[in-house]
C-alpha cells in the first residue's frame, strides 16, 4: 500500500490543479471581437475632359464651348519683331476661341480670368497677347450675360513652340474643374 500512496497523491494534486483551486467559476460569456472592416474611401470621380468643339455644362450655370484652338506662326506676320518685341524664337501663338452661354436662368457675370490655359505639367504662366495678331479676336468673353444669352470671344497666348499639348480649364466656385484637351 505504501507504493500506491504517492501515485494517489500525485493524481489528487493533478485533479486539484485542473479544477482551478478556489471553486469559483466564471459563467459570463466571453466577448468575441467583431472582425474589423477596412474603411471605405470613395474614389473621386475624375473631372471630365472635353476636346476642341465640345460644349461643357458647368455646375454654376454656364455652357462653354471651345470653338477652336490653333497655332499661328508669328514669322508670317509682317514686322512681327517690331510688334512683338518680347517674343523669342522658341515661342509661337496659340489662338483659342470660345462661346459662353448663360443657362442659369438669371443674369450672371463671366470674366475671361475664369478660363485658364495650362500645359500638361500644370504650368499656367502663359502671356495673353491682347492685340496685333491679324484675323484673331483680341478680347475674351466677359461681363454680365443675361439668362439664355451667349458671348463669343477669343484669346491669343504666347506659348513655347515645343509644347504641343495644353488644357483650357474652367474652375467654377462650387463644382468640378472642366478641362478641354488641346493638341496642336
Amino acid at each position: 500500500m505504501k507504493n500506491k500512496l504517492p501515485i494517489f497523491s500525485l493524481l489528487f494534486l493533478v485533479f486539484l490543479a485542473a479544477c482551478g483551486g478556489t471553486g469559483t467559476t466564471n459563467t459570463q460569456p466571453t466577448a468575441t471581437p467583431a472582425p474589423t472592416q477596412p474603411a471605405i474611401t470613395p474614389t473621386p470621380t475624375p473631372a471630365p475632359h472635353y476636346k476642341v468643339g465640345d460644349s461643357a455644362q458647368t455646375s454654376d450655370g454656364w455652357q462653354i464651348t471651345l470653338d477652336s484652338a490653333k497655332i499661328i506662326d508669328p514669322t508670317k506676320i509682317p514686322q512681327y519683331q517690331q510688334i512683338f518685341v518680347g517674343m523669342t524664337s522658341d515661342q509661337t501663338f496659340l489662338a483659342v476661341s470660345e462661346t459662353v452661354k448663360n443657362v442659369s436662368g438669371k443674369q450672371q457675370g463671366f470674366t475671361g480670368g475664369d478660363l485658364s490655359l495650362q500645359d500638361t505639367q500644370g504650368n499656367d504662366n502663359f502671356v495673353e497677347q491682347t492685340s496685333g495678331v491679324p484675323n484673331e479676336p483680341s478680347t475674351g468673353v466677359g461681363g454680365p450675360i443675361a439668362a439664355g444669352m451667349q458671348q463669343n470671344g477669343g484669346v491669343v497666348y504666347i506659348v513655347p513652340k515645343a509644347t504641343k499639348q495644353f488644357y483650357l480649364t474652367y474652375t467654377p466656385q462650387d463644382g468640378p474643374i472642366v478641362f478641354w484637351d488641346i493638341n496642336v
